[in-house]
């Protein structure tokens, strides 16, 4: 456990990294939102070209003000408790591939021995 708490300090993300994935996700659904982009807008002059309307936003323009720091804290937490599970799952997975081989091979070898 404590390995796993030093872990998790030591573990960050590039300091826009956070802030950008969460403004391309609400950019995106925003963008899907309003039917792909056809809503109008301040991007309206723009409609024949799906790339300036999907352009990039930042977090601080999508999210109420002052709130992005905030936000950029809790989903760099949370991802890396979801990191920390997904390497716990790997190693539980890698645990049990590496038991049934020999476990399989004394059930067989108990199972020539005592027939039922």
């Amino acid at each position: 456990e404590q390995s796993r708490f030093e872990a998790f300090q030591r573990a960050s993300f590039r300091v826009d990294a956070i802030g950008d994935w969460v403004a391309a996700c609400l950019s995106n659904r925003l963008w899907r939102h309003n039917g792909g982009g056809g809503g109008g807008g301040k991007n309206q002059k723009n409609n024949g070209n799906p790339q300036q309307q999907r352009r990039r936003r930042t977090l601080e323009d999508l999210v109420a003000t002052g709130q992005a720091g905030e936000i950029r804290t809790v989903v760099a937490v949370l991802a890396k408790i979801y990191a920390q599970r997904l390497v716990q799952a790997a190693v539980q997975c890698q645990e049990k591939e590496s038991q049934p081989a020999s476990s399989s091979d004394n059930n067989n070898n108990n199972n020539h021995h005592h027939p039922t």
